[in-house]
């Protein structure tokens, strides 16, 4: 027989080990009188044993009940024993499966507090581009299962930001960042410890759900640095403009004081030197031809006014015989003495001045013709 305080202790042995759940506090009772069963018959087959082994000599008639007994009872305490190991396979089955979703579950919630993180990185209006994807590459790997076995490297435009236990090995992931259809980089996650058969799915899912959310933040990014480049463009070409403006006027003031430069050296011309000669040949050829030089003279001084400016506007409509009579009767020649002039008949004049007050628009008009041509000059 055993001694006491070994049952006891075998008794509680196969408590625990007929319930797992027994160690942490529950107690299933039926599994508890299996295993009371069990020892019960193990009990009986043992004593129906030594019975037969102290009777061996003798011949009873009890040895064949007693052996049958024996054998009944270590049949039923292996059933009772297959049934409480299979319990306890179906217990550690069920205790993998609990521990796969509640590793599942962790995934989940450090995925969500990850992308919580990164939205409000991306929304701090205080961070640079390459802050944010600084810590963005640091938020990352807190997203996965086991973030200190987990590495992450973000490349944009040739530049990268990486953590620094990422390495290139097969065990990695990866996902392109791309800003309207134009690959502009990639997200890279590697997994230290990962075994090299699994496929990785859900976290390259949820690698795509980041990427997503960083093309919009660089998007944003690259929108505004487009703006700011096209306002610096335009600042540029309003300064461009404005010089060109200043040296445009500072061109038309340079043409305004040379063409005054030049109409102040006719009249000093005309004055000094024609008006002079013009005299001269007044006093030589006498009074025959004063009437045309009268009117050189008042050309003259009509050359340094606007009328010829002016009369050049409308001088398309006339003949070059009626932009001179125009030229005479501005003067203040009468008829008769343009017609002694011109050596034509009064009553060509006349026909002329009729044309030039059609052409000039003063038909029916009480204007006076030779009033109307001064007012030009």
């Amino acid at each position: 027989m055993m001694p006491f305080f070994r049952i006891q202790k075998f008794f509680a042995f196969m408590r625990i080990a007929g319930d797992p759940a027994a160690s942490a506090g529950s107690f299933n009772s039926i599994y508890f009188w299996k295993t009371l069963l069990a020892l019960a018959l193990i009990l009986c087959a043992g004593t129906g044993i030594l019975l037969l082994f102290y009777n061996s000599g003798h011949e009873t008639a009890l040895a064949l009940p007693i052996a049958s007994m024996s054998v009944l009872c270590v049949l039923l305490s292996a059933i009772c024993v297959w049934s409480i190991f299979s319990h306890i396979k179906r217990c550690n089955l069920t205790a993998v499966s609990t521990e796969g979703i509640v590793t599942e579950l962790q995934r989940q919630i450090n995925g969500l507090r990850c992308l919580c993180e990164l939205s409000d990185i991306s929304n701090d209006t205080g961070m640079t581009k390459d802050k944010i994807l600084h810590c963005a590459a640091t938020k990352i790997s807190s997203g996965f299962c086991k973030p200190e076995n987990t590495g992450t490297a973000i490349t944009v435009y040739n530049t990268s930001y990486r953590t620094e236990n990422f390495i290139k090995i097969p065990n990695s992931i990866s996902a392109p960042l791309k800003i309207r259809g134009e690959v502009i980089g990639k997200i890279e996650v590697c997994f230290l410890n990962a075994l090299p058969d699994n496929d990785f799915s859900s976290e390259k899912s949820f690698l795509a759900e980041i990427a997503g959310r960083l093309e919009n933040t660089l998007e944003r990014f690259d929108t505004l640095e487009c703006l700011i480049r096209y306002q610096s463009e335009l600042k540029e070409q309003h300064k461009a403009l404005t010089e060109k403006n200043v040296a445009l006027r500072e061109i038309v003031e340079q043409i305004e004081f040379e063409k005054k430069k030049i109409k102040e050296d006719v009249a000093v011309n005309v004055e000094k030197l024609i008006l002079p000669s013009l005299k001269k040949l007044m006093q030589k050829y006498g009074q025959k031809d004063r009437g045309y030089f009268d009117m050189i003279q008042k050309d003259l001084h009509a050359l340094l006014s606007s009328f010829g400016v002016r009369l050049h506007g409308i001088e398309d409509n006339l003949a070059p015989r009626e932009i001179e009579i125009c030229d005479m009767i501005k003067n203040g020649l009468p008829t008769k003495e343009i017609s002694e002039i011109l050596d034509i008949s009064p009553a060509t004049v006349d026909r002329h001045r009729n044309n030039i007050r059609k052409k000039l628009g003063l038909v029916n008009n009480s204007v006076n013709l030779s009033t109307y041509l001064q007012s030009l000059a």
